[in-house]
């Protein structure tokens, strides 16, 4: 027992080190020299960063998978790779939105897949940087000042011809014993259903996405997504640094065309607490059968045409060539910083870029954000 309490210790360290290293390396060596760019070719600037974001969630979602060990299952109808949607699921830890990887290399478009986030991650050295760069939707939770940020990000999506698929946890925060009850208080004087395993999602934030999604014709669907851990569950952070990660992580996927959708904003409301009240009764039924219903499940679980699923067997490839590749640039970049002082000087540098821009502007993302076509 101590040996494998041992074991899984080193591998969280050695996992939790891997991602930071390559995160904070892979911003200031890749991205740095095309920052310019955001103000001279605001739509080059996008592939590029969108390039690396990519090539960096693979090699995460690998590091997951191959070394930590975690099975992902997926059942439901997934929307065409291609679409630009809306996705919102429920919020079972604080570590959702990085297991939600490992659903959109299969079923989703890596290079436009765009996150909402509390403000302050954007400020953490390194990773926070290179989210900046990814232009995920970073707030406040101050509607007013939030409700602009969300405008100026559509805007500038539809600016650089992206298809955003935008990840939003309507929840706005994890599931918790003390968050369930201050949410089913919450619920109690609207006269709401008293949940167990979700919380009332907060639906303002959810109608204003959709109505300025379709504003700036950038929603197909809305791809409602039910998690769900059977196993075990990595709550926080720390989980990963002890190497407690989910031994299975199920997805289950109901697609809602934007031509389907409710029009007005009272209507949207009552159609996502809707959507949570099934999620409620799909997650009763999973946690007693420990899987979720199968009779919309496509062929060979999951395997669906390319526009809407990618095979195991390219997935596999990607990130098996995603380890060789980050495990390639950090040999590099440890012998750089090591033996090269100009590298040294490079990286100090970038740094200081990536400093400076936040100060002055409240980092990269609003740069891009405030462009105007």
């Amino acid at each position: 027992m101590i040996c494998s309490t041992m074991g899984s210790l080193v591998y969280g360290i050695l996992f939790c080190t891997l991602l930071f290293l390559t995160s904070f390396l892979g911003t200031l060596c890749f991205l740095t020299p095309f920052m310019p760019f955001v103000l001279v070719n605001p739509w080059f600037a996008r592939r590029v960063f969108d390039f690396f974001q990519s090539l960096w969630i693979v090699y995460a979602v690998a590091l997951c998978e191959i070394m930590m060990g975690v099975k992902v299952i997926i059942t439901g109808i997934p929307p065409d790779r291609l679409e630009s949607n809306l996705i919102v699921m429920n919020h079972r830890t604080r570590l959702d939105w990085m297991f939600y990887w490992s659903y959109q290399i299969r079923c989703g478009s890596v290079h436009n897949m765009k996150i909402s986030m509390k403000e302050n991650l954007k400020y953490i050295p390194g990773p926070g940087w290179a989210m900046q760069c990814a232009a995920f939707i970073f707030l406040q939770r101050k509607w007013q000042t939030d409700k602009l940020r969300i405008t100026a990000a559509l805007k500038y999506y539809k600016l650089v011809d992206v298809k955003p698929q935008i990840l939003l946890f309507p929840e706005g925060t994890d599931l918790t014993e003390e968050t369930l009850a201050t949410s089913n208080t919450f619920g109690e004087k609207f006269g709401y259903r008293k949940y167990k395993r979700v919380l009332h999602p907060r639906t303002t934030g959810f109608c204003f996405l959709v109505e300025e999604m379709k504003k700036n014709r950038i929603l197909d669907s809305v791809v409602d997504i039910t998690v769900a851990y059977p196993k075990n569950i990595s709550q926080a952070e720390i989980d990963m640094l002890y190497g407690n990660f989910p031994k299975e992580i199920h997805f289950h996927v109901h697609l809602t065309p934007s031509s389907q959708l409710p029009e007005t904003s009272d209507d949207l409301a009552l159609w996502c607490r809707k959507q949570w009240e099934d999620k409620e009764d799909k997650l009763e039924l999973f946690y007693e059968k420990k899987h979720f219903p199968v009779d919309d499940m496509p062929n060979d679980h999951g395997d669906c045409d390319e526009n809407r699923n990618c095979d195991e067997t390219t997935v596999k490839l990607y990130m098996y060539g995603a380890l060789v590749f980050w495990k390639l640039f950090l040999i590099i970049t440890l012998y750089g910083l090591l033996f090269l002082p100009y590298f040294r000087v490079y990286i100090l540098i970038s740094m200081i870029c990536f400093y400076l821009v936040g100060k002055r502007h409240g980092g990269l993302d609003n740069v891009m954000f405030l462009l105007k076509e």
